[in-house]
């Protein structure tokens, strides 16, 4: 088995039909909420919590601790021994460095699995358009090298700006 498989979060925005098509695993962003966690999933956060939750002072968005990105790594080790992590922007969240400790954990678990986490150094649907472009090339039967540089060509394309109609949405993920 010398396959490619691609990761990303639920943050990246993709939808399950694409999901599925290109066989990108897509962790759920853990959120937090009076001391009560939840994945970003349909299931967790109906739209009704959701709209509860907009009404709060503050929700924390801290990422999964490093044996959750281990066991998704371990999972889609089982069909792939090499996987690509399409993480969000890490000037804006630890994810990157405790994706990074679970590769290492799953490396470990699973003689012969390879994990590299790819900084799309951008959120939303930027960092899907990168995940999309890593599982399009990945799709094709291309080698880990290859499946990185059609992220690393993606990433060069994409532009992100962001407009908030208020700072206090900052303010309520604590950073």
């Amino acid at each position: 088995m010398n396959k490619v498989a691609v990761v990303t979060d639920s943050g990246a925005h993709l939808s399950q039909e694409l999901a599925d098509k290109y066989g990108i695993y897509v962790i759920p962003v853990r959120i937090t909420v009076e001391g009560k966690v939840y994945q970003d999933t349909n299931e967790d956060l109906p739209p009704e919590v959701v709209h509860r939750f907009q009404k709060l002072a503050q929700i924390d968005t801290t990422p999964w601790p490093p044996t959750v990105y281990c066991e998704a790594y371990k999972k889609v080790g089982q069909k792939a021994n090499k996987v690509v992590h399409v993480a969000g922007a890490s000037q804006f969240t630890s994810t990157i460095s405790l994706a990074k400790t679970g590769a290492k954990m799953a490396e470990e678990a699973m003689p012969g699995l390879q994990v590299e986490v790819f900084d799309a150094e951008v959120f939303a649907m930027a960092q899907g358009f990168i995940a999309l472009a890593a599982a399009r090339a990945a799709a094709k039967g291309n080698d880990m090298s290859e499946v990185i540089e059609a992220a690393s060509n993606m990433k060069a394309g994409v532009k992100q700006f962001f407009v908030l109609n208020t700072f206090g949405y900052l303010k309520r993920t604590g950073d």
